[in-house]
This record gives C-alpha cells, sequence and structure tokens, in this order.
C-alpha cells in the first residue's frame, strides 16, 4: 500500500496555501525556525484533518483508488458521485464502500487491518498504550 516516503508532501503544504503562506514558511525554513520534518507532519496533519481519518489511512485509500480506477472509478460514478461537489471525507467514506463491496466478505477484516495499522512511525510502544492513571484505575476498582 502507499507509502509516504513516495508521496509529495510540499504539494499538499505549502503547496495548497496562498503565495503569501508559501513566502512565510519557504522564509521560515530558510531562517531555521522551522525544519523541512515539521512542515512535512503539518501537511500529513492537515490530510488527516481533510480527510477525517488518519493521514496513512488516507494515503493508502487513494493508493487503491488510483490503482484500481478502472473498476472503483467506474462503481463510483454509477452510483452518482461527483468528486467535485462533495468532501474529501465523504468521497473516502464512499469509496470506502465501493472498495468493501468488490472484496468478499471473508476479506473484508484483513482489508481493513491493512488499510488502518498505523506505519512505525505512528506506533505506540505497547507499554504507552496501556498507561492508565491513578484515577482512572481508582475508578475502574470501584465500578
Amino acid at each position: 500500500m502507499g507509502d509516504v516516503e513516495t508521496l509529495d508532501l510540499d504539494a499538499v503544504f505549502p503547496g495548497l496555501a496562498s503565495e503569501e503562506d508559501q513566502d512565510f514558511i519557504n522564509e521560515a525554513l530558510i531562517c531555521g525556525d522551522i525544519s523541512p520534518e515539521q512542515v512535512d507532519k503539518l501537511a500529513l496533519q492537515l490530510v488527516s484533518e481533510a480527510s477525517g481519518r488518519p493521514w496513512y489511512v488516507t494515503l493508502r485509500m487513494v493508493h487503491i483508488a488510483m490503482s484500481r480506477w478502472s473498476i472503483l472509478g467506474g462503481r463510483l460514478i454509477l452510483a452518482g458521485l461527483n468528486p467535485q461537489h462533495v468532501s474529501l471525507s465523504a468521497w473516502l467514506d464512499a469509496l470506502w464502500l465501493t472498495m468493501f463491496d468488490s472484496l468478499p466478505k471473508d476479506k473484508w477484516t484483513m482489508f481493513s487491518s491493512q488499510l488502518e495499522m498505523p506505519p512505525p512511525s505512528e506506533a505506540k510502544p505497547a507499554m504507552e498504550s496501556m498507561e492508565m492513571s491513578a484515577d482512572a484505575f481508582t475508578s475502574l476498582m470501584h465500578g
């Protein structure tokens, strides 16, 4: 499935920003006020915000749509979806349904897991995900 290393994040941010904002970001990069990594992270956050799902799920879905467009695109068009009239999130919701309708039901769980599995850079260490505050623990113990 698609990977972030091959994505041109500059096309997202600052690429979609106004010329004035692009100049501001470029100047901040040149001055060292922000790093290229910080700009890339912001671009991924923007993808997540616009799509209503984690950036890696969005990128994987778009990659699948591009590689299987002859099937998925036709089904979306037949369903009456006009991507110019819906949000990215709504388009991805329709794509999600279309992808799953194209799969046998016994493949849904595996496919969903592959789409939603965070990349190593986003995965939380097991112990961190198991941490619990003292108040939460007390609340659980006292029902």
